[in-house]
């Protein structure tokens, strides 16, 4: 009677030592999803807000005076009837750059 009682402690010791280990290994994964998660969604309002500033410049870009203006400047577009005078020491600086 007393091998059964002792075995009987024994097992339920056992068992009691493998649902701690099961329970603290899950809490760790757990633990680490977590951190994970945060770091994906602090990666998400990031991408959020890249989004939003990329949309608003395309926006923007497809604005006639913003395409006229950018031709003017870096291709030197004129508008018909214009004259343009250039100096020389800016236009050899201008392609050098």
């Amino acid at each position: 009677m007393k091998k059964i009682f002792k075995l009987r402690v024994l097992l339920i010791i056992i068992l009691i030592i493998g649902m701690a280990y099961n329970y603290i290994s899950q809490e760790i994964k757990l633990r680490s999803q977590k951190e994970e998660f945060k770091k994906l969604e602090e990666k998400l309002k990031e991408a959020k807000k890249e989004y939003l500033y990329l949309t608003n410049q395309d926006n923007h870009k497809l604005d006639d005076k913003y395409v006229i203006k950018e031709a003017r400047e870096k291709l030197r577009f004129i508008k018909q009837g214009e004259i343009t005078i250039i100096d020389k020491n800016q236009w050899k600086n201008s392609f050098e750059n």
